[in-house]
């Protein structure tokens, strides 16, 4: 069956397993290395490799088991990570979810140093959604990584580079808990929501966490629900530039019910701080 790209077709909700023709990334052998240093020609030094050459790089060494822990930033390796555990052992263990996938990008945004990109993975057993996201700091490093069978689609990108990281990580926070990765939406969440939600036991504070994750599993499977789909159909940034809001409306038996999501900036990571069911009027 021949895919489409075009963006009207793929509707306000979620791509699950989608069909189209998409831009595959990183196939060229001779592409730039994910270091951003760019290469030398005959005719002198290549231009410097963009955020887009990047992630395209990023994403064909991801298929092919090149890429490792340290080329993590340090919340996304914490994020990966238990809290006792081996972190980079857990890392790899992670990676080794991409190894032997093709991935095609169905969206590009970029935002301050960041560059994210959405859309489709393949491997032998498997086709879903991912998204990745990049940050220049001296070097490219992987930030953010996820696959999911729900991809949230068609949603524009805010012009200003905080509301657009604060949006990013709501997608994220929004798609792995409706496709069911809840270890990895709990990473989406502030540590002072999810112990005020599940208070941490004896046995959890000995494994090393503040909170109970088997509590906080189970409140957010019930979040999760019945949901297949959601739009996001307003955001706001607050004056200090720390804060965001968001509208959500959730998608189940042609039924679609409105959330508020609420988003801070606390260490340099925009985090989920609250996401609560809106009441009818009356």
């Amino acid at each position: 069956m021949r895919l489409t790209t075009d963006r009207h077709r793929a509707g306000w909700a979620l791509v699950l397993l989608a069909t189209g023709t998409f831009v595959v990334a990183g196939c060229d052998s001779s592409r730039p290395g994910p270091s951003g240093a760019g290469t030398t020609t005959e005719g002198g030094p290549a231009p410097a490799q963009t955020l887009r050459q990047a992630a395209d790089a990023f994403l064909a060494d991801l298929g092919e088991g090149q890429v490792t822990p340290a080329q993590f930033t340090a919340s996304f390796l914490k994020a990966i990570a238990r809290p006792k555990g081996d972190a980079e052992a857990d890392a790899r263990e992670y990676l080794a979810h991409f190894k032997g996938a093709r991935f095609f990008i169905l969206e590009e945004t970029t935002f301050g140093n960041a560059v994210v990109v959405r859309g489709r993975a393949e491997s032998p057993n498997r086709k879903d959604a991912f998204s990745l996201r990049l940050v220049n700091d001296g070097g490219y490093k992987l930030d953010w990584l996820h696959r999911s069978e729900r991809m949230g689609m068609n949603i524009k990108a805010p012009a200003d580079p905080e509301l657009a990281a604060a949006q990013d990580a709501v997608r994220n926070f929004l798609d792995v808990l409706l496709g069911g990765d809840l270890r990895l939406a709990h990473a989406l969440m502030t540590l002072d929501w999810k112990k005020k939600i599940a208070r941490a036991n004896d046995a959890d504070v000995r494994e090393g966490y503040d909170y109970s994750p088997g509590f906080l599993t189970q409140t957010t499977k019930a979040w999760r629900g019945e949901y297949v789909g959601y739009s996001l159909s307003k955001n706001e940034l607050n004056a200090a530039k720390d804060g965001a809001t968001f509208l959500a409306e959730f998608e189940a038996g042609g039924m679609k019910t409105p959330y508020f999501i609420k988003a801070t900036k606390t260490g340099g990571q925009w985090l989920v701080e609250a996401f609560d069911k809106q009441q009818p009027p009356g």
